[in-house]
């Protein structure tokens, strides 16, 4: 497999990581489920990580595209802008799940801070969802 097949692979891990981890924090924040809550914040975390290495492999495969000339630049630059926002989120997301395993010695100040991850979260898959969209657009240009 080359680059843009592995990007293209990857690229799937962000979206659904950055979901299922703010639906089981969501669901931790209601349940007062702690277990629950460091899962979601161990995705976040991976999601991170593999977000990395979806944003090194788009910039090969956008050289690649590029070469080809088969999609405009215009196109492929308005996702590489996408896509930079997201991964700029999902890695702060990461840090702050993180920095959220320090222990808290006051439970009202472990939720405020839960449920501004939750929040953050949103905003994070907003920005996913537009650099998804962006992507699509290279996807299905050529038909």
């Amino acid at each position: 497999m080359d680059i843009t097949q592995w990007h293209l692979i990857l690229s799937h891990f962000p979206v659904l990581g950055t979901f299922f981890g703010g639906v089981f924090l969501t669901s931790g924040i209601v349940l007062k489920n702690n277990a629950v809550q460091k899962i979601s914040l161990s995705i976040f975390i991976v999601t991170a990580l593999i977000s990395a290495v979806v944003y090194a492999t788009g910039i090969e495969a956008s050289q690649a595209l590029g070469r080809l000339n088969l999609v405009s630049l215009t196109v492929i630059n308005a996702h590489k802008q996408m896509a930079s926002i997201a991964s700029w989120f999902i890695g702060a997301l990461g840090l702050i799940s993180f920095i959220a395993f320090i222990p808290f010695k006051n439970q009202r100040t472990w939720y405020r801070f839960a449920v501004g991850i939750a929040l953050f979260s949103i905003l994070t898959l907003i920005a996913t969802g537009m650099a998804v969209y962006t992507g699509y657009q290279i996807n299905h240009a050529h038909f």
